[in-house]
């Protein structure tokens, strides 16, 4: 008998969504010919099944698929609407588990090549020695890039979730508070209306956090983080976002705060300062106002992601800011914009090298960010729904450049 049952503050997964991912995961896998999938990633795991207790799932092309769960069954069966769940013992049973879930044992398999470990793709090697194993990661990406209404209504709950926390950052920043202060603070607020702190990222060390915020010359500072600029952090062992620097008078404070529901994340970036900003940081964030207006008119399905990183590239440089947008000469970032959703690096990504066109249900942040070393930074991002009616805007938060009263 089932002992878990889920509190009633949390929202699960409907079987309509879950049958809809399902189902065209099944047809992408007839396609490629293969004879099944086998789902690691806590992420796409989530996402085709509703729940991420940890264990493994099986699609096929042609059954339903098995949930597979090592810690906790139980918990898998309430929250998951799939109707066969059972619990895994060891990984030495998953051969069999899956020969007679299928009525054989798949030969062409696929995985998740992109978040592998090696260590562990071998142990599937050993446990299926005959078996021809298949990135599946592409056409998973793929699909998880289109958001139903469903992801996208979380996602615009998670908007409106940032309105009320970037609403109080004018109460937050204060000379003589740190970076760290301001960033607690606003995370407290996001926690109280059930913001989940941890920011997913796809990949090798993939993990985010929201509190990202930078002061005057802390913009300047570049980091391990594949940014304009990564800001001092707390130590050399946590190199990056907010630190123990004290926020002053009359220097710019760039918030990136990323706000998360139900695992569905907008990323968003604000400017405040205490007092007048310096009028380079000023300009430069009217620039960016006329570069995202500029992104919006195309942000349109059927838009080539290149087309829209070469068009704001050129603007910044006819604005007379080619040098600052995106980074520093030489340590620039090569993308305005990435995809979002349950995790904050997702496709479409936004760069010269995607001549891929958008797709209506994709949901993309433009991140549009200037350098300048020694005096800070200027940011501005939002993130969209591309639609076909024109994008909708799922970050609401006041994009004005607010200055705080001395």
């Amino acid at each position: 008998m089932n002992g878990y049952q889920s509190p009633s503050f949390h929202t699960l997964t409907p079987l309509s969504e879950i049958q809809t991912r399902v189902r065209s995961a099944g047809q992408a896998l007839a396609q490629a010919g293969l004879d099944a999938a086998l789902i690691v990633d806590p992420v796409d795991l989530f996402y085709y099944s509703g729940t991420m207790q940890a264990g493994h799932l099986l699609l096929s092309p042609d059954r339903e698929p098995l949930l597979m769960i090592r810690r906790d069954p139980d918990r898998a069966k309430a929250e998951s609407p799939l109707a066969n769940v059972v619990e895994l013992a060891g990984y030495s049973a998953l051969p069999s588990l899956a020969a007679d879930h299928l009525g054989r044992l798949p030969d062409r398999i696929g995985l998740e090549f992109d978040i592998l470990p090696i260590a562990l793709f071998q142990r599937y090697q050993n446990l299926w020695p005959q078996a021809e194993w298949v990135d599946v990661s592409p056409a998973i990406l793929n699909q998880r890039s289109i958001k139903s209404d469903w992801e996208i209504g979380w996602m615009r709950r998670a908007g409106e979730l940032g309105r009320r926390v970037y609403g109080r950052a004018p109460e937050f920043i204060r000379p003589g508070r740190t970076e760290m202060d301001v960033a607690g603070l606003m995370t407290a607020e996001a926690y109280r209306g059930g913001h989940q702190n941890m920011l997913r990222m796809r990949g090798f060390d993939g993990h985010m956090y929201s509190w990202h915020v930078i002061s005057g010359k802390s913009g300047g500072v570049l980091s391990r983080i594949d940014a304009a600029f990564g800001g001092y952090g707390l130590s050399p062992a946590f190199p990056m976002g907010a630190g123990l620097k004290e926020i002053e008078a009359g220097e710019g404070v760039l918030i990136d705060f990323g706000l998360c529901l139900n695992g569905y994340q907008v990323d968003q970036t604000r400017m405040f300062s205490y007092g007048r900003p310096p009028e380079r940081i000023l300009a430069a964030y009217r620039a960016l106002e006329r570069i995202q207006e500029l992104l919006e008119t195309h942000l349109w399905p059927g838009a080539p992601a290149r087309d829209l990183f070469r068009m704001a590239v050129d603007l910044a440089e006819r604005l007379g800011f080619g040098d600052h947008f995106l980074g520093v000469p030489g340590r620039k970032v090569r993308f305005v914009g990435h995809g979002v959703g349950l995790e904050i690096n997702e496709p479409p990504v936004l760069t010269e090298s995607n001549d891929r066109p958008l797709a209506s249900g994709q949901t993309v942040a433009l991140e549009l960010k200037m350098v300048f070393p020694g005096l800070g930074a200027a940011g501005l991002e939002n993130t969209y729904a591309v639609r076909e009616s024109g994008p909708e805007k799922l970050s609401p938060a006041d994009e004005a450049f607010i200055q705080i009263e001395t």
